[in-house]
């Protein structure tokens, strides 16, 4: 399962919609606080989150707890900024925005196929 999170609907759906077209099953979550709780009640393989959100936790924050919690988890972010060299460790990869949701879509299948062999979840 793919987690998208971000506050900003339209550029939450964009990725989710390419996802979905591509056979990933996909929850979305619109703040980093939602995101964790989804977490901790479903198998999340990859988490793709924006860097920017309002709220007790960012994208940055959210990074950081995936990763102590949830290691084998890979987390892409993506921000109209980069984020900085503590958080950039934290993440495989960074998308600016507006982003290119198929460049996502095809890192989110190397990294499936990475975790789990055979096809996306939805197909």
């Amino acid at each position: 399962m793919v987690l998208v999170v971000d506050d900003e609907y339209l550029g939450r759906v964009l990725v989710v919609d390419e996802l979905a077209e591509r056979g990933f099953e996909v929850i979305e979550a619109g703040c980093a606080e939602l995101a964790l709780l989804l977490m901790s009640s479903r198998r999340v393989d990859v988490v793709v989150t924006d860097r920017r959100m309002p709220g007790p936790l960012d994208g940055d924050a959210l990074a950081r707890e995936i990763t102590e919690r949830y290691p084998d988890v890979p987390v892409i972010m993506m921000s109209a900024q980069r984020p900085g060299p503590e958080v950039a460790a934290t993440v495989v990869a960074f998308f600016p925005k507006p982003v290119d949701a198929q460049a996502i879509a095809r890192l989110v299948a190397t990294l499936w196929a990475a975790r789990r062999p055979g096809p996306p979840s939805g197909s």
